[in-house]
């Protein structure tokens, strides 16, 4: 059987990142019966890696998986690079109803569990609150705030409050992995009713326009929002613990159990 992977072997075809992937959603789920939630989150985000590299072949039409030297990079744990490479349009998937699922996903590290905290959130830094007080700086990691963002960032803290969400921490950050903006929220509803259904509730409200369009809960987000003739970037959002990091369930639920 030509496409099927031998363990050490790098998969060269759809079929055989695909049974990969399959073999690791099938691990994901018996480690999370098992109440081993952190193995099982891993086990999900390498599911999801070898069934992006999979769709980014098959996106590409490639017969083979390209050597390492070869472009584009795939050798990589990125899931927004892959789902880019796969053409994933990060505009389109908002009305998605997988949107929450992908956007829970996308929260996976391939060091997660293994790395230490100082490092957990390495590729995301910045400071500020929103806009929601005047006098915080509009520099971020080195990078300056485009016109507009505090603004953005003040009336979506003013909209999550009318929902009834009242953030403990709301600021801007540079993401080097999109290599742009994004807004990161803090909530302690990331405990209490897992980051999955925290998507759900951000991508209805922002479907539904309870939100403002400036700042889609999709990460990567390119899409365009705003008035005619004055296009603004629909930047996307981090949702973060409360209290430091710790790995979500693969089924959207979060703790230590």
């Amino acid at each position: 059987m030509p496409d099927e992977f031998v363990l050490g072997q790098q998969p060269e075809t759809v079929e055989a990142w695909c049974g990969v992937a399959r073999r690791n959603q099938a691990a994901s789920r018996t480690l999370l019966n098992r109440s081993h939630p952190l193995e099982a989150w891993s086990a999900a985000g390498f599911a999801v890696e070898c069934a992006l590299k999979a769709a980014v072949m098959s996106h590409l039409r490639f017969n083979r998986f390209p050597a390492r030297e070869e472009p584009p990079d795939l050798y990589t744990h990125d899931l927004v690079h892959l789902a880019r490479q796969a053409g994933i349009d990060f505009g389109a998937l908002i009305r998605d109803p997988v949107a929450p699922s992908f956007q829970t996903v996308l929260l996976w590290k391939r060091t997660e569990g293994v790395q230490s905290e100082a490092h957990a959130d390495e590729g995301r830094t910045g400071h500020g609150n929103g806009g929601d007080r005047a006098g915080w700086s509009n520099r971020v990691a080195g990078q300056t705030l485009p016109t507009g963002h505090l603004k953005a960032g003040a009336e979506y803290l003013s909209a999550l409050r009318g929902l009834g969400l009242d953030p403990e921490g709301l600021l801007w950050a540079h993401d080097r992995t999109v290599q742009d903006f994004v807004l990161v929220l803090v909530t302690a509803q990331f405990d209490a009713v897992g980051p999955l259904e925290l998507y759900r509730l951000l991508t209805h409200a922002y479907n539904a326009a309870a939100t403002p369009q400036a700042v889609s809960p999709v990460r990567g987000t390119t899409a365009f929002a705003g008035s005619v003739g004055r296009p603004r970037t629909a930047q996307g959002l981090w949702v973060g613990h409360s209290r430091g990091s710790r790995p979500a369930r693969p089924d959207g639920s979060y703790g230590d159990g």
